[in-house]
């Protein structure tokens, strides 16, 4: 059975990309359950330094231990889920710098990526990814395309943004998270920001330095934020301020729409609308040296706090 999975999953993934016209581009479906076989040791800790406007709220940030109830509420909702990177395959080479994750009946998040990505890099002696790994389908983690041996040559930070397709009226993303996993082999410990963009332009900023001195499957960091009300996300950030690579896991997102109406439900209340995920907050209105040198906060995106 695992050897027809390694066979059938890519094969799947790429049939879906072709369906829905999408070349090249890898389709995820996401699962109710995060970081399920290694666990995220750290949560990451909201950061008034880069939020701005309605972003300057630390009630947005999310702990983990609770993002894995609400996910699961969501994937039943058909309102979000986990794209794990265990399910299917960007091959490094390709010059991908998009996936799909599907969920629900026929609902699509288009990620758009500035750089190209790979989920085939395996290197478990230095990253363990939480959600896997799965080394016959991908390795269980997105990294930069270009590797060379267990080191990811090319800075690795991830800028993502979001397309919806096939989304209800009014929905969109309201909370996002993913994991940087703690590796083997770094210099030391690395500053890592997460920056995710609200549709105004306001941003809500998270920052952890992460200790990749304790190793492998150590010290893997949770980053997750939620929209104020009223506000959405249109994509999200994760900076690598000082040069030690690393790869991201588990990314999850939850959306504010309308779960499925039972039949029986419509007729004891044929005029009542369902809220869907309402979240709570309204809002206010460097490490040392890496594996290829440093960079600073110049290239930190999105609105700034004046």
């Amino acid at each position: 059975m695992h050897i027809l999975k390694k066979l059938i999953l890519p094969i799947l993934c790429g049939t879906l990309a072709a369906a829905h016209g999408w070349a090249d581009v890898t389709v995820f479906p996401v699962v109710p359950t995060y970081d399920d076989t290694n666990k995220a040791d750290l949560n990451a800790e909201y950061y008034a330094g880069n939020s701005s406007g309605v972003g300057e709220d630390p009630s947005l940030i999310i702990d983990i231990a609770k993002f894995r109830d609400e996910i699961v509420t969501a994937f039943s909702n058909a309102q979000g889920g986990v794209v794990n990177f265990d399910n299917g395959l960007i091959a490094g080479g390709t010059q991908s710098d998009q996936f799909v994750a599907s969920f629900g009946e026929d609902k699509r998040l288009v990620i758009t990526s500035v750089d190209h990505l790979r989920t085939d890099f395996s290197a478990n002696n230095i990253l363990t990814p939480i959600s896997g790994p799965d080394e016959g389908v991908g390795g269980g983690f997105l990294s930069k395309s270009v590797v060379d041996g267990d080191q990811i040559k090319i800075r690795s930070s991830f800028d993502f943004s979001f397309e919806e397709k096939n989304f209800g009226g009014n929905e969109h993303v309201i909370a996002v998270a993913g994991t940087i996993l703690g590796r083997n082999g770094a210099a030391d410990s690395s500053t890592w920001l997460m920056k995710v963009r609200l549709d105004n332009g306001d941003i809500i900023a998270e920052i952890s330095q992460i200790n990749f001195l304790s190793g492998n499957a150590r010290a893997d960091t949770f980053f997750g934020a939620r929209a104020p009300k009223g506000r959405y996300i249109t994509g999200v950030t994760w900076i690598n301020l000082d040069g030690n690579h690393s790869g991201l896991d588990g990314f999850a997102f939850i959306t504010n729409g309308r779960p499925p109406i039972i039949e029986e439900d419509v007729a004891v209340n044929p005029g009542e609308t369902y809220p869907g995920l309402d979240y709570p907050g309204t809002g206010s209105g460097g490490g040392s040296g890496g594996d290829e040198g440093s960079t600073d906060a110049s290239i930190l995106f999105g609105r700034e706090r004046p």
